[in-house]
Formats: structure tokens, sequence, C-alpha cells
């Protein structure tokens, strides 16, 4: 390996860093916060608990958003790396928005004077939890696979940098 090859890893091993221990943050709130309800034992302590750590949870993928947003505009817009993680991202927050909906709905069954129509009640929980599913996948699986790639496409335009560097000299 060159001189240019370990300095460009630095460079973007620099770069990624943040974003990388942001993630992992992510993860591990994913992990604790994106549990499924139990239809039997749902309660609205559950469901208020829930919505505090599902909102510290967005936030720190609006963070891990920003900065991705950030690295890559450097990426040129042709790179099909750059636009498939664009679009996981775009994915992920309506997932969020989703599971938002879905909570809010579940809050009317919490009020007084509702009708316990618990065979609704589970539907609507049912719903709910495969979207918490597929969100808890995604933010834990599926967004570092797309991020390993974009560090992995962001090296080679990195190296594509340098090449044109030594040629215009």
């Amino acid at each position: 390996m060159k001189f240019e090859e370990h300095e460009i890893r630095a460079r973007v091993n620099n770069l990624f860093r943040p974003i990388l221990k942001k993630l992992d943050e992510l993860v591990e709130k994913s992990k604790k916060t994106l549990l499924e309800f139990d239809t039997e034992d749902f309660t609205a302590d559950s469901l208020f608990r829930f919505v505090e750590d599902f909102s510290e949870l967005e936030y720190l993928y609006d963070e891990l958003m920003d900065r991705l947003n950030n690295t890559l505009q450097d990426i040129p817009s042709e790179s099909r790396v750059a636009r498939n993680t664009l679009s996981l991202l775009q994915a992920i927050k309506e997932i969020f928005e989703d599971i938002r909906i879905k909570v809010e709905g579940l809050k009317g069954f919490l009020k007084p004077n509702i009708s316990d129509d618990h065979a609704l009640l589970g539907d609507v929980v049912k719903q709910l939890n495969e979207s918490i599913a597929k969100l808890r996948k995604m933010l834990c699986a599926d967004i570092y696979k797309h991020i390993q790639n974009l560090i992995n496409e962001y090296m080679k335009f990195e190296g594509f940098l340098s090449e044109d560097i030594e040629i215009e000299e």
C-alpha cells in the first residue's frame, strides 16, 4: 500500500469516526427502545415511556442524518452508493413518522369512556409492533451495511481525487 493510500484511509477514518460513534449510540438506544408491546399487558405507562425513549432515539437519528448528509455532499451525486444511502435514510425517517402516527392512535385507547375493543387494540398494537421490528432491523443492521459501503465509496472517491492531483502536477 502506498503512502497516499494510508493518508486517504486516515482522512476517511477521521471523517467517519464521529458518524460511526453516533451510529453505535443509535444502535444501543434502538435495542433498548424498539421493543414490541405485549397486547395483554398494554398500559398507559408503557406507552408514555416508549414515547419518551422514542423521541430520544429519533433525536439521535436526526443527528446521525445531519452528519451523513454533510458527508454525502462531498461524494458526487451520480454515486449509486450515496443515492442508496440517502434512500435508506429517508425510508427510516418515514418509519419513524409511521410509528409516531400509530402511537398517537394507541393513545386514543387510553382515554376514559372509550369502549374496550380488545380486538381492535390488538390489531393496532400488532401493526405498531411490525413497524417497530422493521425500524429496529434497519437501524441495527441495514444502516451499518450502507455506511460501510459509503466509507468504501468515499475512499475510492478520495483516491480518485489524489490521482487527479498527481496528473495535474
